[in-house]
């Protein structure tokens, strides 16, 4: 193993840390040597601390660090950072004195196992993270950490009695190689809030899993939906979910993100849950949420699934809708949305966007709903008429409307648009092509209406051909050398004929004063 050593001799004594804050930045009871010890600092480094000294940071040093800790050397720190060394288990040693430790930070390094009772005698030590190492086993016999980070191991078995810490609130063992759990691993987690299991390898949660507020198991192996937690976050998006069917009423459930799996059928009820994103799945048409299983959803996302409908066949509340990257969905019918409903004394938000061959809203396709700010950008819209985004008797949401995006044709049938709209770049007739309606904006006349009238302007195409739009006529000059050499030797003669002019003139200006004289 690759040894530098790095002697941090903390003694108790009363002595101005003038030399450490030669190396290090000291600031208030925080003494950060981040990546600032170089070669020469690592064999002769003293730190010398003051009595309000809490926090010492040696990270980012790329090197093997032998610490030394007198016994009777101060306590007062309370925060280490050692990450990003080369540091393995062999360090915790030389913490043993420092008994008001709290938090710990021993994040890639070289770690490769947690032995039991390594942590017992560090009491007030709450917080520890051990990320980015190359821990396959680990066992905390006893401890009284609140947050715990063993993301990015090398794990692939959690058993029963490895994490005997019921003080526990976070835990991340995301991004390891965990393969199996056994169903009492967490029973002590007494007081767990966060649990991160997410990116790895688990095909089952037939477990114990304790009442949390937070559970993340995505990207995973799971083929079932887990019947029997107690959660009010859970995210289990990419794994390869088929059918969310249970009897049982999840009580606690608020926020569930299912997004990503092989879904087509849901037959569940979740009374209090407020947000259900069930987005790039294999649903063929939108699932049947009724109001009785899900009278407290607020959000519903479900973009990315093969609809070619959007039509709702059940009876819903929401607050928000998004229906985004549904590729075959070609039209917005009338009735699409009669069964959807706005909850009481508020408005929704529809976004509609991203579909790449939605290119019909029909008449009254929303008239029948209070709608806070409808987002139809980036679709294949050419046209939107009035009526088809009259909103409840009013022409526009109260927080307004997006069509950016959509290759919109600027005629007759858009002059509306002018008049009610905050306009957008049309892209159809060529002679309009990149104006923005804001252009026209509040001009007395119906710009858009009257054939007669010229938008004379001078438009350079993409092949260099340069137009005089007009309504009713174009004039093109294709672009060419010959006629550039044309351009240029006109202005050149007729620059000479105005100077030669000019000369003439002068001279027979003087000739005419000559004569004048002698008369």
């Amino acid at each position: 193993m690759y040894f530098i050593g790095i002697v941090l001799l903390i003694n108790f004594l009363k002595l101005s840390s003038g030399d450490l804050c030669e190396v290090c930045t000291c600031s208030g009871t925080i003494i950060d040597c981040n990546g600032r010890v170089n070669a020469s600092d690592r064999n002769n480094l003293k730190l010398l601390t003051s009595e309000i000294a809490q926090e010492i940071i040696i990270s980012s040093d790329n090197t093997s660090v032998e610490i030394s800790i007198h016994k009777n050397t101060v306590q007062q720190f309370k925060i280490i950072d050692l990450s990003n060394n080369n540091l393995d288990e062999s360090v915790i040693s030389a913490f043993s004195s420092l008994i008001n430790l709290k938090e710990l930070n021993l994040s890639s390094n070289n770690w490769k196992k947690i032995i039991p009772n390594v942590f017992e005698y560090f009491l007030s030590l709450s917080k520890l993270n051990l990320s980015h190492n190359l821990i396959t086993e680990i066992s905390f016999s006893s401890c009284n950490l609140t947050h715990l980070d063993l993301s990015y191991n090398q794990l692939i078995i959690l058993s029963t009695g490895q994490l005997n810490c019921p003080r526990l609130i976070f835990i991340n063992l995301s991004f390891n190689s965990i393969t199996s759990i056994d169903t009492q691993a967490f029973t002590n987690l007494n007081s767990i809030d966060t649990l991160l299991l997410n990116n790895n390898l688990i095909h089952s949660l037939d477990i114990f899993i304790p009442p949390t507020k937070q559970l993340s198991v995505a990207h995973n192996k799971l083929s079932q939906f887990p019947g029997n937690l107690s959660v009010e976050f859970l995210d289990i998006n990419h794994n390869f979910i088929s059918m969310v069917q249970t009897s049982l009423t999840a009580d606690r459930l608020q926020s569930l993100d299912i997004s990503k799996n092989n879904l087509y059928f849901i037959n569940a009820s979740f009374v209090n849950l407020k947000l259900l994103n069930i987005s790039y799945n294999n649903f063929s048409s939108i699932p049947p949420l009724s109001f009785e299983d899900f009278p407290a959803l607020e959000e519903l996302i479900i973009s990315g699934n093969p609809l070619d409908k959007l039509i709702f066949n059940t009876r819903i509340k929401l607050k928000r809708f998004i229906a985004s990257d549904l590729n075959l969905i070609e039209s917005i019918d009338e009735n699409s949305f009669d069964l959807l409903q706005e909850q009481e004394n508020n408005c929704i938000n529809l976004t509609i966007s991203f579909n790449k061959n939605l290119k019909f809203v029909y008449n009254n396709s929303f008239s029948n709903h209070r709608i806070c700010y409808l987002d139809l950008s980036n679709n294949r819209l050419e046209r939107i008429s009035k009526q088809s985004i009259k909103i409840s008797n009013e022409l526009i949401p109260n927080y307004g409307i997006n069509l950016q995006g959509n290759p919109m044709i600027c005629d007759c049938e858009s002059q509306w648009m002018l008049d009610d709209l905050l306009p957008k770049l049309c892209n159809k007739p060529r002679e309009v092509f990149n104006v923005r309606m804001v252009h026209w904006y509040k001009w007395k006349t119906k710009v858009l209406c009257k054939s007669s009238n010229k938008f004379e302007r001078l438009v350079t195409l993409d092949d260099n051909t340069y137009v005089v739009a007009q309504s009713s006529s174009m004039i093109i000059i294709k672009s060419s050398n010959s006629v550039k050499f044309i351009i240029i030797g006109a202005v050149t003669v007729l620059t000479l004929i105005t100077i030669i002019g000019l000369v003439l003139s002068e001279k027979l200006a003087r000739k005419h004063r000559r004569r004048n004289r002698r008369l």
